[in-house]
């Protein structure tokens, strides 16, 4: 049996087979990467130099079929060690994006980033928010590292 990283499902020998509730944490990642939709170009990089750097990552990516969407959001970022909002033009006006950092900042464990020289929505204002707006995948990028 193997986890799939960031889904809720296990496969074997090609069939897949849903977790139990309970066992359904396990197979959680630790960031969760909140971002708009129109961005996943510019997010998938970042996803993967996390993961290079030993971190498991959840990002919409890993919604198995047959769940509920709203249901796979709230169970990820429950789980998850921190939540990372990237803040771009689109994202801003993004109520998934709003709602997933909020729930990240109501636990602590938000992790703001911006990608785009934006202001974050109101009541994001006052957390430090990294620059990986001109982030190309460099580990010593100034941005990478304060984040």
């Amino acid at each position: 049996m193997v986890f799939t990283s960031g889904t809720k499902c296990t496969r074997l020998n090609g069939a897949v087979f849903f977790l139990p509730k309970q066992r359904r944490q396990e197979a959680m990642a630790d960031i969760f990467i909140s971002y708009a939709r129109e961005d996943r170009s510019r997010i998938e990089p970042l996803a993967r130099r996390l993961e290079e750097l030993g971190w498991s990552v959840w990002w919409d990516t890993a919604i198995p079929p047959g769940r509920a969407y709203d249901e796979i959001i709230e169970e990820a970022i429950s789980a998850a060690k921190a939540v990372v909002v990237l803040w771009s033009k689109e994202s801003v006006k993004s109520g998934w994006v709003k709602e997933e950092a909020g729930r990240g900042k109501e636990r602590k464990i938000l992790v703001p980033a911006r990608i785009d020289p934006v202001e974050p929505p109101i009541g994001f204002g006052l957390i430090q928010a990294g620059d990986l707006a001109n982030w190309k995948g460099e580990l010593n990028h100034e941005g990478f590292k304060s984040a």
